[in-house]
Order: structure tokens, then sequence, then C-alpha cells
């Protein structure tokens, strides 16, 4: 859950972002990683991927998915 971690219950209190499906970890965008907030819209600079993603994504648990979804917002934050 968020509130295990200081990190993520912060990010929850602040609204920066909301607790992701059945209490696991944060809600990101199961495309582009982008986290959403407390209202469910998606950040324009904090990105979210591995474990503590999978009450929206749960294949995030695995080295090969989180190494594309690594890629995926290096290639969001860079432009390519």
């Amino acid at each position: 859950s968020a509130s295990a971690s200081p990190l993520l219950a912060g990010l929850v209190t602040s609204g920066l972002a909301r607790p992701g499906s059945q209490d696991l970890g944060i809600d990101v965008h199961p495309y582009d990683f982008r986290v959403r907030d407390r209202d469910g819209g998606e950040s324009r600079e904090l990105y979210a991927l591995g474990p503590i993603i999978r009450g929206a994504v749960w294949e995030s648990i695995a080295v090969p998915e989180i190494r594309l979804a690594a890629v995926r917002i290096a290639e969001q934050i860079t432009g390519a």
C-alpha cells in the first residue's frame, strides 16, 4: 500500500498521487506510466515504474516489463 512508504504516503497526502487499485502502490496511466493525481489527472513530470505501480499494471513486477517501461519513460522525457 502507498501508506507503507513515507515517500508514497507523502505523494498521496499532498494530492500528487493517488493509491493504486486495491491499494497496491500508486496509480499510473498504464501506457505512459505518468502518475495520476488525486483527481485522476496525469502528471506531466512524475513517472513511476516497478512494483509500486502493480495496482495499475500488474506485469510491472517482472524485470523485462520494468525494462520496457524504463525505455518508454526515457523516450517521453527525451522526446525520442
